[in-house]
């Protein structure tokens, strides 16, 4: 059981164990469903994950807004989708694979 201390001016979290594993799992998939997450959680997660941070959050640019993006990356995201559905399977093909592959391949 993870273990919450609210002091004052500190929040100390206590995690056994036991539950290191989940709590990194947890932390994992938090942070790939928050694409814009604030650096002070982008840096917990690099933290817990990898026991020190991997980037420096804070220089880099965060947009929220599509109208905040470079003008390239909007060019990319305005492009209309190339992948079709493959009707026997209704399984979605993406651009660059090939229906026939070759074994191997």
């Amino acid at each position: 059981m993870i273990h919450v201390y609210d002091f004052e001016d500190t929040l100390i979290i206590r995690i056994p164990k036991e539950d290191k594993k989940a709590f990194r799992v947890a932390i994992a998939r938090a942070c790939n469903v928050w694409p814009d997450a604030p650096v002070e959680i982008k840096e917990l997660h690099d933290l817990v994950i990898h026991g020190r941070p991997l980037q420096d959050y804070a220089s880099q640019p965060v947009f929220t807004k599509r109208e905040e993006l470079p003008p390239e990356v909007n060019q990319l995201l305005d492009r209309p989708s190339v992948s079709k559905t493959d009707s026997k399977t209704t399984k979605k093909v993406e651009p660059f694979e090939t229906e026939n592959k070759e074994p191997g391949t």
